[in-house]
């Protein structure tokens, strides 16, 4: 374990990366224990790579550096352990580690990811933290990036009505961001988890919340945006709901309004309203923390064609030059394929020649 601890801490090193070394490739052990001239004989091993194994050897030493890591309340994971939280094995790109406090997610145990505008009105606010508390109540897990705003305000309201809490960081688990969520931050580690793909002590980089978002929906079993401007975070995580099938909802607010924006447009394009908090988890189904499907639609197994087409779709419409182009289909069967995604209800035709996903 120690092994993979140091290579999820060499600068440069991503996810695929980290796998490809220590499972495609020779191990992380075996890695760490080659010499230089041994990495220059392997195909695999990129020139870059060799300078940052050997910057990361020659700073770290590795057993002092894992010993200090295990005095801490944070416990580390790769994708192969059996804790590995499986909905994140379905993700594209799947986080190679995880590191985190508190306790992971049950895996039979539902959960919803709220999530929104940072700078958000107090009406945004008080619903975030009214849903959240819904939740706590419905034995329901609440998921957010614990951002300002919406992200807090649906923590603190299922905190306190004694619910399960689980915070997906941009930065490691070490470092409060905001610094004054600090009281939340302690809340979260005791009553679910902090979580995060990044070192302990990891500063948080603009890029990180991109890849946060994908682990907040990896999560969730739905989504809900309370308010999003037009250009927003929330609607990437939204955008990756979508692709991992996840169910979107979004809370509808004033069209002359810019933080309502994100969210009525989310409508407008298919996502779920939130009409009331009672009907949102009725729509869901949720009882007593039990999720049932909604509709045998969601069932339907869309062919190899079909799942190429839907995949490279969103909530935005994308002209049918692009889905070309992304799809590389010939253009009589990207036609056929989105004909039959329309019939079944998976795919609108938004305006001419424009297609989105129908469905979230």
């Amino acid at each position: 374990m120690k092994y993979a601890y140091w290579l999820t801490n060499i600068q440069g090193f991503g996810d695929q990366k980290c796998h490809c070394y220590a499972k495609d490739y020779f191990g992380a052990k075996r890695l760490y224990e080659m010499s230089e001239n041994e990495w220059k004989t392997v195909a695999q091993v990129k020139e870059q790579d060799i300078v940052r194994l050997r910057e990361s050897k020659k700073k770290w030493n590795l057993n002092a550096e894992w010993e200090k890591f295990l005095t801490k309340e944070t416990h580390f994971i790769t994708r192969y352990d059996a804790l590995f939280p499986s909905r994140l094995l379905h993700l594209e790109i799947v986080p190679f580690a995880l590191y985190y406090k508190g306790e992971l997610p049950p895996e039979d145990s539902f959960q919803v990811a709220i999530v929104g505008a940072r700078m958000c009105t107090n009406y945004g606010k008080t619903i975030a933290g009214e849903i959240g508390k819904f939740c706590a109540h419905q034995k329901v897990g609440v998921i957010s990036g614990l951002a300002r705003g919406i992200d807090t305000a649906a923590q603190g309201g299922a905190l306190k009505a004694g619910g399960n809490s689980y915070g997906i960081l941009g930065g490691g688990v070490n470092v409060i961001y905001p610094p004054e969520n600090k009281r939340i931050y302690q809340e979260v580690s005791k009553s679910g988890a902090l979580i995060s793909q990044y070192p302990p002590d990891y500063v948080p980089r603009a890029q990180c919340f991109t890849y946060r978002n994908r682990i907040i929906s990896g999560l969730a079993d739905a989504v809900i945006i309370v308010e999003a401007r037009e250009r927003s975070g929330s609607l990437i995580t939204a955008d990756f709901a979508l692709a991992q099938g996840k169910d979107v909802y979004a809370v509808p607010g004033r069209i002359d309004d810019p933080l309502s924006i994100g969210c009525n447009q989310l409508i407008h394009q298919g996502a779920q309203i939130v009409t009331t908090i009672d009907s949102l988890f009725e729509d869901m189904k949720i009882f007593n923390g039990k999720f049932y499907e909604k509709s045998v639609k969601n069932k339907i197994q869309l062919d190899k064609e079909e799942l190429l087409v839907y995949s490279c779709l969103g909530l935005h419409p994308l002209p049918f030059s692009q889905i070309f182009e992304e799809t590389k289909l010939p253009i009589g069967m990207l036609v056929k394929t989105l004909t039959e995604l329309m019939n079944n209800g998976f795919v609108v035709e938004y305006y001419k020649n424009y297609y989105c996903r129908s469905e979230i």
